[in-house]
């Protein structure tokens, strides 16, 4: 293979490799976020639960769903 083709290869190689690195950092905002009241619960201990979800419109009935916690 000539010098040309693997330093092509080679840029090629770099432009994908950043391509998918750029992505996953893009992932890392999350859109939903949920927190408990306590950090520790005992046995028959009320667990309450609340969250947020980033752009949100509640004027949107394809986005009314319901929650399931498991």
């Amino acid at each position: 293979m000539k010098l040309s083709g693997k330093f092509f290869l080679a840029i090629l190689s770099l432009s994908l490799l950043s391509y998918g690195i750029s992505g996953a950092a893009y992932a890392a905002a999350a859109p939903i976020s949920v927190e408990t009241n306590k950090d520790f619960y005992v046995e028959g201990t009320t667990i309450t639960i609340s969250g947020f979800v980033k752009d949100f419109d509640t004027s949107d009935p394809l986005q009314s769903t319901d929650v399931t916690v498991i």
